[in-house]
């Protein structure tokens, strides 16, 4: 595992660059897959949907569900989650859990300033 300073993280300032199929080995692959389909499904939406670029406010609730499951059920890294739907980066991840949770960027700000 590779450790690099993040200029953008809001949390301890250190990324780990991971690959999820090598560190956790392939069934964390098919448990992602498997929230994927579960979402997309609730959602009414396709699985490439989520893992596209769209914006379209269901689709947008569907990622953010699957990044929070994603994160809470299997433990995945930031970049890992992000290599799963579709490359994002880790500060996307972020951002879209706390979004996710409710918060919005004043209250983050308020709380990396606390």
């Amino acid at each position: 595992m590779k450790r690099e300073r993040c200029p953008t993280c809001y949390g301890s300032g250190w990324l780990e660059v991971t690959d999820p199929v090598t560190l956790m080995g392939t069934d964390i692959v098919k448990y992602a897959h498997e929230i994927l389909q579960e979402e997309a499904g609730h959602y009414g939406v396709g699985v490439g949907d989520i893992v596209s670029a769209s914006r379209v406010k269901h689709v947008v609730e569907a990622r953010y569900s699957v990044i929070q499951r994603l994160y809470e059920e299997l433990d995945m890294t930031f970049e890992a989650i992000g290599r799963v739907l579709g490359g994002r980066g880790h500060t996307t991840i972020i951002i879209a859990l706390r979004r996710a949770r409710g918060e919005s960027p004043i209250q983050a700000k308020k709380r990396r300033v606390a």
